[in-house]
């Protein structure tokens, strides 16, 4: 047996589906809380999952139902992640910026503040430095 087929099996039907179950639960009793933590835990699990479960597309649909509900430092954080899995460099930046900038507003933002500010910081290095691979010298100088 592979190690990809064992990671398929857990996100199957282990530990992966119980998240899962667990943040959708988050989003039915409570879609407001901890600025929809539930949404964003649905979304890590779509970023995070292998084939055939990731969904990059869902994800950032998820991260942004969590912005829609509250714009704070760790949504702007994953709405930027997702956009950036996507290749949708630009906007990662953006969301990567306005992250490393944000104040934490909840408990559970600041406990991990220090290290979502230097990785929202890393995120707008790595959009930036993609944007100009690809050539995209307007939208890299436009750096934030």
């Amino acid at each position: 047996m592979s190690s990809a087929y064992g990671i398929l099996r857990q996100a199957l039907t282990g530990g992966g589906r119980e998240f899962l179950r667990n943040a959708q639960r988050m989003q039915a009793v409570g879609p407001d809380e901890e600025g929809g933590l539930g949404f964003i835990f649905e979304g890590c699990f779509y970023i995070a999952a292998p084939w055939p479960l990731r969904d990059l597309p869902r994800a950032l649909g998820l991260m942004r139902r969590a912005l829609e509900r509250k714009a704070c430092k760790r949504n702007y954080y994953y709405v930027g992640l997702a956009n950036y899995h996507l290749q949708n460099y630009a906007e990662a930046r953006d969301f990567f910026a306005k992250s490393a900038s944000a104040k934490p507003e909840f408990l559970s933002e600041f406990d991990f503040a220090a290290g979502l500010t230097q990785e929202a910081e890393h995120g707008v290095k790595l959009a930036t430095d993609a944007l100009k691979a690809a050539g995209d010298q307007d939208d890299a100088a436009n750096s934030v």
